[in-house]
């Protein structure tokens, strides 16, 4: 899970299950369930003590130093349409941000636990990608326009 240099290391996918690896050896440590839907976008947060997962119409944050495979999300959020595509996080932790397959990008406030919408970004076609420049201050967003 963690390394002695504090990297973590977390995959996910159809099958309902984050995992968490040592990076060292490459073995697996534990699981937790993330029962909803599948797993479409996983971010950790930079202080690494949060995990972000994208799924089917919600994103669900989990304690990530959290021991147990059947953890509860400590913020759950429902209200995309369609699939939550994309998911990172700002360095001080402030906001995070999302893409999907409803037409946009958004920006979340993380200072409350109730993830409140700061911004919607609507474009022409689902949202594939959304990527955080190192300035902190612009956001890419790739889409499914051919142009």
């Amino acid at each position: 899970m963690e390394d002695r240099t504090g990297a973590i290391l977390a995959s996910a996918g159809y099958d309902h299950t984050i995992r968490f690896w040592n990076i060292a050896n490459g073995c697996f440590v534990r699981t937790l369930q993330h029962t909803e839907s599948q797993v479409n976008a996983l971010a950790i947060s930079p202080d690494r003590h949060l995990i972000a997962a994208a799924g089917y119409q919600h994103i669900r944050i989990y304690d990530a130093q959290q021991g147990s495979t059947n953890a509860q999300p400590i913020v759950n959020y429902e209200g995309f349409s369609k699939n939550v595509t994309s998911i990172g996080f700002n360095k001080d932790m402030r906001w995070m941000y999302t893409g999907s397959e409803d037409f946009s990008a958004r920006i979340w406030d993380l200072r409350t636990r109730t993830l409140d919408c700061q911004r919607i970004y609507q474009v022409n076609t689902p949202v594939n990608s959304v990527c955080l420049h190192p300035n902190q201050a612009e956001l890419f967003i790739g889409d499914q326009s051919v142009s």
